[in-house]
């Protein structure tokens, strides 16, 4: 598993979506957002063009995210999950309450143990040091503990910023191909 984070628009959708293609394995894409308005479909769109003929197949995953693994698709599949953030969002704000941090990490990592690969796109929220409304400091919460427990089972987690990786931790480097290590300018002859 790889978790990359970063901030809005940093290039980290870019950045995993990279690493999924020197990735083994068919490839499937966790769309998580849910598309509210103009922008959030500006958005969509903007993202599904990036993914064009890259050979992805969607799953549309915004309500019942713990029954994802489930989905006979993910079977030793390179799974790209965008985002965490959406993930937890859906989670806390959707009918029928919210179901903890324990809980949405417990199924991505469900995804990561049937999947080939998975590779984890997540916002970085909470480092500004502004003073949000109770709802938000929530999420910020909740989705800290989320992104904490899922890096502790990453095999690499990356921050990306302005389009660059910065490899924050690579406990199972070993497991990572040497084609994705490439990707993050971590092998010869990688983007640096």
């Amino acid at each position: 598993m790889a978790l990359v984070t970063g901030g809005a628009s940093c290039g980290k959708s870019t950045l995993a979506e990279a690493l999924c293609m020197g990735l083994e394995g068919s490839r499937v894409y966790l769309a998580a957002m849910r598309p509210f308005g103009r922008e959030g479909e500006e958005r969509v769109k903007r993202h599904r063009a990036q993914r064009a003929g890259k050979g992805f197949t969607t799953i549309e995953c915004y309500e019942d995210f713990g029954k994802v693994a489930e989905d006979p698709r993910i079977e030793g599949a390179t799974v790209l999950l965008e985002c965490l953030g959406n993930v937890v969002a859906n989670d806390l704000f959707d009918e029928g309450g919210p179901s903890g941090a324990a809980c949405i990490a417990d199924a991505v990592c469900s995804i990561g143990d049937r999947a080939g690969h998975l590779v984890v796109v997540s916002n970085e929220v909470g480092s500004d040091g502004v003073r949000y409304a109770v709802e938000t400091h929530e999420y910020q919460r909740v989705l800290g503990e989320v992104a904490q427990r899922v890096a502790q089972r990453c095999d690499i987690a990356v921050e990306c910023v302005g389009g660059c990786p910065i490899v924050l931790a690579a406990p199972g480097i070993d497991e990572i191909p040497e084609s994705a290590l490439r990707m993050l300018g971590l092998a010869e002859g990688g983007a640096r």
